[in-house]
């Protein structure tokens, strides 16, 4: 078994083959909505707010925000995206999923699922639909 540095790659050799096996993915995912971004970079969740970063930047430039700790997500997450109204954000993992209020970043719903999606008819509702097992 040999590891390749810096990478999520793995090589395993054998008698008569060799194997490569990827794991997991390296790159973290970001949800934005109205200047907030959530980055989820394996289980840590954290924040920043591209609105203070105004008037700072010029264009082409490169900006360096300042990240906010919210703490641990509950899942491994696969997806995650922030609601329409950008007062909840929700990370879904392979079997269940977790919605946080933002920023004070609690935990407002929990449960079995794969996917979610936000419905956008009434936004201050926060109303919305999970694809489980069976669905």
């Amino acid at each position: 078994m040999h590891p390749l540095p810096s990478s999520n790659y793995v090589a395993l050799g054998f008698d008569e083959a060799t194997v490569v096996i990827k794991i997991g993915n390296e790159i973290p995912m970001v949800s934005y909505n109205n200047g907030k971004v959530v980055l989820v970079n394996k289980s840590e969740i954290q924040t920043f707010n591209l609105k203070l970063n105004q008037g700072e930047a010029k264009d082409g430039d490169t900006i360096k925000p300042n990240f906010k700790d919210l703490g641990r997500c509950e899942t491994y997450a696969q997806t995650m995206n922030f609601s329409p109204s950008g007062r909840y954000f929700s990370v879904c993992g392979d079997t269940d999923f977790v919605v946080y209020q933002y920023p004070k970043f609690s935990n407002a719903a929990f449960g079995n699922g794969s996917n979610l999606v936000w419905a956008s008819i009434n936004p201050s509702q926060h109303i919305f639909a999970i694809k489980g097992e069976n669905n």
